[in-house]
């Protein structure tokens, strides 16, 4: 076997091993180990950059045929939800933007407060904020990477934690009124009922 096809195999075959252990613990840190400013790691960025290209065409992709708006705002709120931003997207009518995704690297945002929660696609939320109050009286706007399940998760909390809903089913039905698609998978759902005490 030629060289560089053997370790071109190596490293699909570690990249592999270590997605499959991301999923399987659920541990979104070992996709790029997004920090809260976005910051990532270039170990990881290396070790995953198979996985990762291949995730960053399919989304390409999907924007290109999508004809769902790309921010939706939440009736009765300031708070948006969003597919992720294309590089030309504008920020500045934003106070907060939060950003779940584990897979995608931060983009250029100036003059906004930015958190990353990184969470895995299709997984329940392992990280999410602590005070809620850093929304409060904020235009928000929340993105993963199709403005779906990790985003329907989270904007359903903090509807819950600012009283602006009851319950945590009414959270996702707001947002489905603005955001038809935006429906978390069953093992998601599972585990949003669980956290506001709805299993």
């Amino acid at each position: 076997m030629d060289t560089n096809l053997k370790y071109l195999l190596l490293w699909l075959i570690l990249d592999l091993m270590v997605m499959t252990m991301a999923y399987a613990l659920n541990k979104p840190n070992l996709i790029l180990d997004k920090k809260e400013d976005g910051s990532v790691s270039l170990f990881f960025l290396f070790i995953n950059f198979p996985w990762l290209l291949f995730t960053w065409s399919v989304f390409a992709l999907q924007m290109l045929i999508s004809k769902e708006n790309r921010v939706d705002t939440i009736k009765g709120s300031s708070i948006f939800i969003a597919s992720r931003p294309s590089k030309s997207f504008d920020y500045t009518p934003y106070d907060v933007v939060v950003d779940l995704t584990s897979e995608f690297l931060k983009d250029k945002i100036i003059g906004v407060h930015y958190i990353s929660y990184s969470n895995l696609d299709g997984m329940p939320l392992s990280k999410s904020y602590e005070d809620v109050s850093i929304f409060q009286n904020k235009k928000v706007l929340v993105h993963c990477a199709n403005g779906h399940g990790r985003s329907a998760l989270f904007v359903a909390r903090v509807l819950v934690d600012l009283e602006l809903v009851v319950t945590f089913e009414e959270g996702l039905a707001l947002i489905q009124k603005s955001r038809p698609l935006a429906i978390p998978n069953g093992g998601q759902l599972k585990h949003g009922r669980r956290m506001h005490g709805n299993a």
